[in-house]
């Protein structure tokens, strides 16, 4: 091929000196001067840089004024641009990204709100809870890479990059839609990976470093749970020490190491003589506790206690109540003092003491939920009776007359049936409330005098000081008997045993 003054583009390729980079991406193009009868066209320049190999990304309009300013100022024309290759364009891999709320460490005042405002430390916590469901991580997809090419028009691989870290860990699903808590529990986000823990385990002790607690798992707390922060647990709690109870909740099990303290009246008292206004209200307020299922201790002491399984305390209750829906089963070196039990399947200790003077009181073989219904019942069958009295003494009232009373009877007469079905309901409840008969209060030690037992429907204050004994009702539930005292297990097997003969008799 020749240009139109008869010069061959190998001729004129002698004036065009091509430099290509080590990456390929980049050629340029040194124009020596050359002959006035030479020209170089378009076309020739294409195909000087064909023939080394450069066939994308040429930037003839570059080329074609730098051949003319060669040619015109007749000098070299050094370095000119005269192909770029096209860089790829990474992909992004589809990734997830933890939502805010997740990411950022919550303070009890946020930021913008008014930091002089009175904040409960209490109520801020470290630990981030999530539901079952909840969404921990929104989805983005990936975005397609670009080939790149370089001046010798060979492809150049894109690279595949991801934004984030963040992938699904244990209790968790991942989808398009982004990932999601497969549990209620304590959310985990450690090097990326999300985790959400079933349990709760606290390696310090719940005080103003926690806030309050409210998880919907176990909880294991390897230090103290100080006065006055809450601690609700969904599972079982696992105190590794002692439990200052202002306010705990488990729907498992209550497991406490050392033993469990609540608010001493006297010495809230002696605070609010010092700290409170003349004539501010005191507040007597026990720790509360309410358990679904049993209660494991060392020593109960000015506490108040909701438990539907048993308790097993080890050395002392004290300055408490205790309503259990199961027995309450101590050593016989324990004591009980000052202490109102109400218990459905009985105590057994070692002593009950009233040092202080204050006597204890056992109600055991009833179930106290029913006490509230057998209050409102008695509470309507009273309102009732009132009614009744008061329509009965009208009749002989110096206002009486026929057509009143005529207009009275039917009221009357539903007043009476009205009545008569709240007392057979009150039957009902009675047989509900006394639930069970053999219940019994066993001492291994000695029961002080004045103590107050109460077996089903049946009460008794102890005259004098018994030692090795145990109270229980007779058949008939008509007495409080006294007998010798029973171990824990004989306890048990007794009534094992009754209740295997009384469902044979039945």
């Amino acid at each position: 091929m020749e240009n139109r003054d008869g010069e061959s583009p190998n001729e004129c390729q002698e004036y065009i000196v091509i430099s290509i980079s080590e990456d390929a991406m980049k050629a340029t193009a040194d124009f020596l001067p050359f002959p006035e009868h030479i020209t170089l066209s378009k076309e020739d320049i294409e195909d000087i840089l064909h023939a080394s190999g450069i066939t994308h990304g040429l930037l003839m309009d570059n080329l074609n004024y730098a051949a003319l300013r060669c040619k015109r100022d007749k000098t070299i024309v050094p370095e000119v641009p005269a192909a770029i290759g096209l860089p790829p364009v990474a992909e992004i891999a589809a990734y997830y990204t933890l939502l805010p709320e997740y990411a950022e460490a919550r303070k009890p005042c946020k930021e913008g709100e008014d930091q002089n405002v009175k904040v409960d430390y209490r109520e801020y916590s470290p630990y981030t809870i999530v539901d079952e469901g909840a969404l921990l991580a929104t989805y983005t997809p990936k975005v397609p890479g670009i080939l790149g090419s370089n001046v010798y028009g060979i492809d150049i691989p894109f690279e595949i990059t991801s934004l984030s870290n963040i992938c699904a860990g244990k209790n968790t699903r991942a989808d398009e839609t982004g990932i999601h808590s497969t549990i209620c529990g304590q959310l985990l986000v450690v090097d990326g990976r999300i985790d959400v823990e079933e349990n709760l385990v606290i390696k310090g002790s719940v005080d103003y470093s926690t806030g309050h607690i409210d998880f919907p798992g176990d909880v294991t707390v390897h230090g103290d749970v100080k006065d006055c922060f809450k601690l609700h647990s969904g599972g079982t709690i696992d105190c590794k020490q002692t439990l200052d109870a202002s306010d705990v909740f488990a729907r498992g099990n209550l497991i406490v190491a050392g033993g469990i303290i609540g608010r001493n009246p006297l010495e809230l008292q002696a605070h609010a003589a010092t700290a409170l206004p003349a004539g501010h209200a005191i507040e007597d307020r026990r720790g509360t506790i309410r358990v679904d299922g049993s209660i494991k201790t060392g020593h109960i002491t000015h506490c108040q206690i909701y438990c539907r399984g048993d308790l097993e305390v080890d050395k002392l209750i004290f300055d408490s109540q205790i309503y259990t829906l199961g027995a309450v089963r101590m050593s016989d070196g324990a004591t009980i003092e000052n202490a109102e039990i109400h218990a459905l399947h009985g105590v057994s200790t070692g002593t009950v003491e009233n040092r202080t003077g204050k006597v204890s009181v056992f109600h055991l073989g009833i179930d106290w939920t029913q006490l509230e219904l057998v209050a409102e019942n008695a509470a309507k069958i009273a309102g009732i009776t009132k009614n009744i009295e008061k329509i009965q003494r009208f009749r002989f009232s110096p206002q009486y007359n026929t057509n009143a009373w005529d207009k009275a009877t039917p009221l009357l007469l539903a007043l009476e049936k009205e009545k008569a079905q709240l007392v057979s309901q009150r039957d009902e409840l009675h047989e509900k409330l006394y639930a069970d008969n053999d219940a019994a209060l066993s001492i291994a030690g000695d029961l002080a005098a004045g103590t107050i037992v109460e077996i089903g429907p049946q009460s008794l204050t102890a005259p004098l000081k018994f030692s090795a004994t145990a109270l229980r009702l007779n058949a008939e539930r008509t007495q409080i008997l006294t007998g010798d005292y029973e171990s824990p297990q004989q306890s048990a097997q007794r009534l094992k045993f009754l209740r295997v003969r009384r469902k044979q008799t039945s």
